[in-house]
């Protein structure tokens, strides 16, 4: 496996040469030929955009779902739940306590 993967690196140096030293306008003389695979692999295969489709996107999506499913439902929910039942509460206790306070008169007695 050694020499075949040392002669495989050979010949992408000899092809390396032979494009860019001996005959720099070949490189593009095979692009302008071979269009669609030059642009297959210029692109890597176009791994990344699959990459950013598959997970990337899902995975925002996700995260936007959360945010506004979880966070604004759930937690914004319950802190104006809490917010409304208190000012419910208090326009009760408002009707029952009017402010008017007045001392009764008590008396010590240490008779029982």
């Amino acid at each position: 496996m050694m020499v075949v993967s040392v002669v495989i690196a050979l010949i992408g140096i000899g092809i390396a040469y032979l494009f860019y030293v001996k005959n720099p306008a070949l490189p593009k003389m095979l692009a302008e030929r071979w269009k669609g695979l030059y642009k297959l692999v210029f692109n890597k295969y176009y791994v990344d955009e699959l990459y950013e489709i598959l997970f990337i996107n899902s995975l925002k999506k996700f995260g936007t779902g959360l945010w506004k499913g979880f966070d604004e439902f759930v937690i914004d929910g319950m802190v104006n739940g809490i917010a409304y039942f208190f000012g419910w509460l208090s326009s009760v206790m408002r009707r029952v306590q009017t402010g008017w306070f007045r001392i009764m008169p008590f008396r010590w007695s240490l008779a029982g």
